[in-house]
């Protein structure tokens, strides 16, 4: 919550790279990043899909199964019409980091993640075990990086799914863009 009262709010949106432009999509807007901060960010764009690929390796997942507890088989579910399995289990972020930090030479204060702690929910079709939707939920409550700027609290969810898997697919750059300093 925010001093005196709190806020919530829900928005679709997402990220798409082409061309050498980063486009984000918001509430139904694309905004296309300017090519000085396209320059500025595409540094941690290709440590982004550095690691990416790094998680085409099977052992890749074990810092995230391993930062993984009270994993329950939810049962099975309906979901967009197909019949899938419900697993969920609770991230610790701390853990997670650690894992991370342990394969890199930059040293990390796993003390900024006190009070942040997040949820997984995986949804996999029954029929031929494909992914179809994974769930991340964030929640903050005293982080002292948020109670400085007079945040209490932060919940926050992201969803990911694919309803259609194994289908030719045709993507190609948007042409009607606003500028992404506009939505910044």
């Amino acid at each position: 919550g925010l001093p005196g009262g709190s806020i919530s709010f829900d928005f679709s949106g997402g990220f798409a790279l082409a061309d050498d432009s980063l486009f984000v999509t918001y509430n139904d807007t694309t905004y296309e990043a300017s090519e000085r901060l396209y320059s500025q960010i595409s540094p941690f764009l290709e440590s982004a899909e550095s690691a990416a690929e790094t998680t085409q390796d099977p052992e890749s997942a074990d810092a995230l199964i391993n930062a993984l507890s009270n994993l329950e088989n939810e049962g099975s579910e309906d979901l967009e019409g197909e019949s899938v399995t419900h697993l969920s289990g609770d991230l610790d972020f701390a853990a997670l980091a650690e894992e991370g930090a342990g394969a890199s030479s930059v040293p990390l204060d796993t003390s900024q993640l006190e009070g942040l702690t997040g949820t997984l929910e995986v949804f996999v079709a029954e029929e031929d075990q494909s992914f179809r939707r994974l769930d991340l939920g964030f929640s903050a409550s005293d982080v002292e990086a948020l109670a400085a700027s007079g945040i209490e609290g932060l919940d926050f969810t992201i969803s990911i799914g694919i309803s259609d898997p194994n289908v030719e697919q045709s993507i190609e750059a948007p042409t009607d863009t606003q500028p992404l300093d506009d939505l910044l």
